[in-house]
């Protein structure tokens, strides 16, 4: 059976205007996309898992430890990479590289060495001198050569040209392939999410809305368009979400709980033309936060 890696339970933190309560969990080997409009919660949530701002009570493990008690420990086992990056401005990428790999136990020199040539990096350029995509390509260079079994990833494509964005999701994919670490990754991208989690949670107002595998989402949530003149509260069918008419007789159906019953039901009552599709994360997204 698989471990979790990431246990949060009834986590919570009380600001001003913003209250956040959340219990998420991930698995070995997992891939989590935690998805949700800006100052939904997802940067609040990483840095409650990294202690860089406490928490007002509940609970977080990771391997199993209390993220307090055995921060240190912890620290050594994972890698980072954030939206913005916070490297000394005045070394190299070479210099930073080797400052790095002091810092954890298990850095692979080897990796570090290969992905250098390949993600084209100049080791002599000092970092704040690189241009923002080429400091992200540093930043998951220096993640993945930590040695570390979880990676924590805050929006690290946002804003990326498609060039360098690609080039970044495919060494996540690599290294997912590779060496099946857990992965935590943040990202209002849904296209992102598409290519990269195994499973989504979906976070709104400091609340996780759903948490559900990507495939089962897209078995589930889909889109039934039909057409029925006779008065009847389709709204009352199990499994439906949304739903909208025209002055036309059209009905758009949304359901996160697709099943055959559903087209069973709208065709005994006389609706025809009766065309199901699938919706895709973006379009999920939209539904669940307007």
């Amino acid at each position: 059976m698989m471990k979790d890696v990431l246990e949060i339970n009834n986590l919570k933190k009380h600001y001003k205007d913003f209250d956040y309560q959340v219990d998420l969990f991930i698995r070995e080997g997992e891939t989590l996309g935690l998805v949700g409009p800006n100052g939904a919660g997802k940067t609040t949530t990483i840095n409650l898992i990294l202690n860089i701002i406490k928490k007002d009570s509940g609970e977080i493990k990771i391997f199993g430890l209390d993220h307090i008690k055995h921060e240190e420990e912890i620290k050594e086992r994972i890698g980072f990479v954030f939206e913005e990056q916070n490297f000394y401005h005045n070394m190299t990428v070479s210099q930073l590289l080797k400052f790095c790999s002091a810092l954890y136990p298990h850095w692979n020199s080897d990796y570090s060495k290969s992905s250098l040539k390949r993600l084209s990096l100049p080791e002599n350029k000092k970092y704040g001198q690189l241009s923002k995509g080429t400091k992200v390509k540093l930043a998951i260079l220096i993640a993945f050569s930590s040695g570390g079994e979880f990676f924590i990833m805050d929006e690290p494509t946002s804003g990326l040209d498609p060039k360098v964005r690609n080039e970044v999701l495919e060494e996540i994919d690599q290294i997912k392939e590779r060496e099946h670490p857990a992965i935590l990754f943040s990202s209002h991208l849904m296209g992102d999410m598409e290519r990269i989690a195994d499973r989504i949670a979906l976070i709104n107002n400091g609340r996780i809305m759903l948490t559900e595998r990507k495939t089962d989402l897209k078995k589930k949530w889909k889109k039934i368009v039909f057409f029925n003149e006779n008065a009847r509260d389709f709204g009352a069918i199990p499994g439906i979400f949304k739903i909208r008419k025209n002055n036309a007789g059209c009905y758009t159906i949304i359901t996160n709980n697709f099943s055959q019953h559903i087209v069973d039901e709208l065709r005994s009552a006389g609706s025809r033309e009766i065309q199901t599709s699938d919706l895709n994360l973006e379009e999920i997204f939209l539904q669940c936060v307007g």
